[in-house]
């Protein structure tokens, strides 16, 4: 409808371009006294001074109809690949986080700084049968003070995790 909508008034002013010649059209500048060739921002101007309600409502039309175009595109795009959109925003953070924490790991190995603590995530897995893993990382029981990783303890994330429902 927006889209409709935009190139009915876009038709209605451009009948009144043609019409009125406005485009070979000379306009007088009140404030200077000058007289100005026409041109599109000239007539984009006239028709802002003249019909400020139609070309508010066509801007807004146009704008509205980009926007929705993308937002239609965006839902295309999560459907043909069977997500919703929870789903795509949820593991675009996973793939952040797994990025991350890949990347910490390949630079620790590089510089041999592993500490001790690299069994931890055997640990955890071992705490975690299913292996559930968030955003953060390796989901484990708050209640227990072993195991737990602290912000600066380096592990191996493994491989990315499989969406189950693909």
């Amino acid at each position: 409808m927006c889209v409709y909508g935009t190139w009915a008034l876009a038709s209605v002013l451009y009948g009144e371009v043609l019409d009125k010649n406005l485009l070979n059209a000379t306009f007088f500048n009140a404030i200077t006294g000058a007289e100005v060739q026409a041109d599109y921002i000239i007539v984009f101007h006239y028709f802002f001074m003249r019909y400020f309600q139609i070309s508010g409502v066509l801007l807004l039309m146009s704008v509205m109809s980009l926007m929705l175009g993308i937002f239609l595109g965006f839902h295309l795009y999560i459907t043909a690949r069977n997500m919703t959109t929870n789903e795509f925003f949820k593991w675009r953070s996973v793939k952040k986080w797994h990025k991350k924490e890949r990347q910490k790991f390949q630079e620790a190995l590089k510089a041999k700084k592993i500490s001790t603590k690299s069994d931890i995530r055997a640990s955890l897995a071992r705490q975690v049968p299913d292996g559930d893993v968030g955003c953060t990382g390796l989901i484990t029981d708050k209640s227990q003070k072993t195991g737990v990783l602290e912000d600066d303890d380096t592990i191996d994330p493994g491989e990315m995790p499989k969406n189950m429902y693909e």
